[in-house]
């Protein structure tokens, strides 16, 4: 099943243009490489560029149409339940405070259904909210883009409103804060037949290219798998669409837009760099002697 990468509208894509601090990046970044050594065989390597942040290069060649990664889902997000009281509270506050708790009352679900043991229990919690998850898996969660403290946006009042509704006693506002965001900028649609999300550690370190390298499916198990799109050779960037394929075939100026909108930024891909051919639309030339020569636009 091929799909594409979700997001809110105010929040921006899987990426990771902003990054920790040096040490705790080299530290994350090895952490990382030795995920993707135990559980991905290896086939790809995390770095830092100073352009894109944390992107994921190939170990190996991999030859177009082979399996580059099959990975399965990090957390899996439930739907918000139309019934409990604490789904109740949360849509609730949400029709209250439009301006504090800005997003869809889902974005809020899949966070608080990523909270560990510890934080969670106070003595006036309110029934009904998703069960705990493992430390490590938050662990992984807060690594991804949005995640760290530096990139949250403010929305302290709605968050600390939601927290003391629900009973989180427990619970800082501010990683509430950040496992939203972190939900916001990683996930991915997991099943078609309910609204349910899911986010993928490797997967998230994936950038954007006009250009792909690779393309990606669910398969009927939910693992996200990552096929190339072309001959890969060993220390090139693997890059994912996160537009659709009929996106893909529209001019430069409306792809960046698109992608400024819904994901936060402009894409400088070889495709969107000013001047570059716009070979994806051209006119074959009228003249008799040129039998098949093409014009194309440039980039603006």
């Amino acid at each position: 099943r091929r799909g594409l990468p979700l997001s809110s509208p105010a929040m921006g894509g899987p990426g990771s243009c902003a990054g920790p601090g040096e040490a705790d990046g080299q530290e994350e970044l090895a952490y990382i490489n030795e995920v993707i050594l135990q559980e991905c065989e290896g086939a790809l390597r995390c770095c830092w560029t100073a352009a894109k942040g944390r992107v994921l290069l190939a170990s190996r060649s991999f030859r177009r149409g082979s399996l580059v990664l099959e990975q399965p889902p990090l957390l899996s997000g439930p739907a918000l339940p139309s019934e409990g009281k604490a789904a109740e509270a949360l849509q609730r506050l949400c029709k209250q405070r439009p301006q504090e708790l800005p997003l869809e009352p889902h974005w809020y679900w899949l966070g608080l259904a990523s909270l560990t043991e510890d934080q969670r229990g106070g003595p006036h919690e309110l029934p009904g909210l998703p069960p705990p998850v493992p430390r490590d898996k938050q662990r992984r969660l807060l690594m991804l883009h949005g995640g760290r403290p530096g990139d949250t946006r403010s929305g302290r009042l709605g968050t600390q409103a939601l927290v003391d509704e629900l009973g989180l006693s427990k619970l800082e506002p501010l990683a509430l804060e950040r496992l939203v965001r972190a939900w916001t900028l990683n996930c991915f649609e997991h099943s078609e037949l309910t609204r349910t999300c899911a986010t993928y550690f490797v997967s998230s370190f994936l950038s954007h290219s006009c250009q792909p390298t690779a393309v990606w499916v669910l398969g009927d198990s939910g693992n996200f798998l990552l096929r190339a799109r072309c001959d890969i050779a060993p220390g090139e960037e693997v890059t994912i669409s996160y537009l659709s394929e009929d996106a893909l075939l529209e001019a430069a100026p409306t792809r960046q837009h698109e992608l400024r909108r819904s994901k936060h930024f402009w894409c400088a891909c070889p495709r969107c760099l000013p001047g570059a051919p716009d070979l994806s639309r051209g006119f074959r030339c009228p003249a008799a002697a040129c039998s098949d020569g093409v014009i194309c636009c440039g980039v603006p």
